[in-house]
């Protein structure tokens, strides 16, 4: 009897493992056909750079004052901008294009020792002119220095027809894509079909250039007749990137 009812015991489990075995193998054919109606694809990036001569610049200017009294070196700090914003409307500068962005003050210590006795006030304050008449630019670098600004911080270059080129950059990554996936594609015997996804990566349209002036290189001082005639634009480039997804057939 009890020989009987191991025998059938052994049967279920037999029967249940047959049908789990079988149950997991519809499961995983079920996987296989899903994965292969899945339309094949193929992913590539194109990159496109537009190089283009500026025609606007972006100047920031330092107006650094310093005073045993705070009340005097933020006086003269004011006297300072004065003539910076005056000398940018007499180079046809539109007041629109004219901003003081900042103001710092700062005091002043003995071997920087926050213990020690205050010596004086430092007040420093941001200038920023958009020139966008670059023949101006010359004669404008050497007034600048004579006319209240302390420091030449830097100059950003533009274009002020940056959505044009930016579209031309597009369109020319675009295409790179498509001959890059053409071109894989057949070289692995297929070929590409319909666009599946397209995905365009940020990028920065201006640039700040590596010769920038700074205050640690171009102090009043050092400005003379040296520094005329030496001021070129040179060229900024306008990127794209632009990732497509395409089947493959």
């Amino acid at each position: 009897m009890k020989k009987l009812a191991l025998t059938l015991a052994t049967a279920v489990t037999m029967v249940a493992s047959s049908g789990a075995r079988c149950e997991a193998q519809n499961m995983f054919s079920s996987i296989l056909e899903g994965l292969s109606k899945q339309p094949r694809k193929i992913e590539t990036q194109g990159t496109a750079s537009i190089d283009v001569v500026p025609d606007e610049v972006v100047l920031s200017l330092g107006v650094q004052t310093f005073n045993a009294s705070l009340p005097k070196a933020s006086e003269e700090n004011g006297s300072k901008t004065k003539e910076l914003l005056a000398l940018g409307k007499q180079y046809g500068i539109d007041g629109v294009d004219i901003q003081t962005s900042s103001i710092t003050v700062t005091d002043m210590h003995k071997h920087n020792d926050a213990a020690a006795k205050v010596l004086g006030y430092s007040v420093y304050r941001t200038v920023t002119l958009d020139i966008k008449d670059l023949t101006k630019m010359e004669g404008l670098l050497a007034d600048v220095v004579k006319n209240g600004a302390t420091s030449i911080n830097d100059m950003e270059f533009k274009t002020t027809q940056l959505r044009k080129y930016r579209d031309q950059a597009r369109a020319d990554a675009a295409k790179a894509a498509m001959e890059k996936a053409t071109a894989l594609a057949q070289a692995l015997g297929a070929s590409i079909g319909k666009v599946q996804t397209i995905k365009e990566a940020p990028v920065y349209e201006t640039q700040l250039l590596q010769n920038n002036i700074n205050s640690n290189s171009f102090r009043p001082a050092e400005a003379g007749a040296q520094n005329v005639g030496t001021f070129a634009a040179g060229k900024i480039s306008v990127k794209a990137t632009i990732d497509v997804t395409w089947e493959l057939e």
